[in-house]
């Protein structure tokens, strides 16, 4: 009875460090939330007619980025690999990413080189949400906020986190 007792203990305590080593790889793996962008669409022309051109928007303030336009197709490349293509009005949700050391995203906008920049994904709890600054186009990472568009895995409560560009508002109520 008493090694029956002991085995029995044995095999719970090798089943909690188990289930520590379980939620600790969950946690080491880190999330990538693409907020959707929102691009002006031209305006509505009658049946068989051409639509007429965008109207012109704000100037850019980047010298080195430039606006997307309503059919323009960003692609995301995480350490050298495709992961996502992102379209007007689209969310993506990356999860698996590595956090043992920043990763580096290189951004596409309809096949020419947008931006490229480095992701600590160990911080703020392995989750970072990415939204295009209008006016400036460039991808920001302010922490996790489902109020800029990021609504990936609702199941968890955001983190909260220093902003470093002030507070920014949705451009439409529907994101």
């Amino acid at each position: 009875m008493n090694t029956t007792f002991r085995v029995l203990v044995a095999a719970g305590v090798l089943s909690l460090c188990a289930t520590a080593e379980l939620q600790a790889a969950a946690k080491a793996a880190g999330q990538l939330c693409i907020a959707p962008f929102h691009a002006r669409r031209p305006p509505e022309s009658p049946p068989g007619i051409p639509p007429p051109p965008v109207p012109p928007g704000e100037p850019s303030l980047s010298d080195t980025t430039w606006e997307p336009q309503y059919d323009s197709e960003f692609k995301f490349f995480i350490n050298g690999r495709e992961r996502a293509t992102l379209h007007d009005g689209e969310m993506v949700y990356l999860t698996d990413l590595p956090t043992a050391k920043p990763i580096r995203v290189r951004v596409t906008l309809d096949k020419r080189p947008f931006e490229s920049f480095s992701l600590d994904l160990s911080k703020y709890d392995h989750r970072i949400c990415l939204w295009l600054y209008p006016g400036y186009w460039h991808w920001i990472d302010n922490g996790w906020d489902s109020k800029l568009g990021c609504r990936c895995a609702a199941t968890p409560e955001p983190t909260p986190t220093p902003s470093k560009h002030g507070s920014i508002q949705a451009n439409r109520a529907d994101v």
